[in-house]
Order: structure tokens, then sequence, then C-alpha cells
């Protein structure tokens, strides 16, 4: 029933192809798509990122 999003969304915003957009009523619609609901901007994630680690598995 409740969804917790930090303000000003700009400094928050997790980088997304169409980001949720708060309504002048302080809603929020829920994403539809598959998963998240939400297309991941990896272009974004990769401009945004700091450091990097890859894990091999082997088996």
């Amino acid at each position: 029933e409740f969804f917790e999003y930090f303000v000003p969304e700009e400094n928050f915003r997790f980088p997304m192809k169409d980001p949720l957009k708060i309504s002048e009523g302080g809603f929020i619609d829920v994403p539809e798509g598959p998963g998240l609901g939400v297309e991941v901007d990896w272009d974004g994630i990769d401009r945004m990122c700091v450091s990097r680690r890859e894990t091999v598995f082997s088996g």
C-alpha cells in the first residue's frame, strides 16, 4: 500500500529509461512491466559507476 521515494527525486533517481514520476497529488503509478516493472538504463549505470567487481564462478 505504501511506496517510499526520496525527494528531491532528481538527486536519488535510479537510472531508468522511463523514470517514475510523482503526480501533483503525491502519488506514483505502479509500473506494469516484467520484473522491476521498468527498463533499467544500463548506460546510465555505467556512467555513475565508481568501481566494479567481477566474480567468476567455476564448477
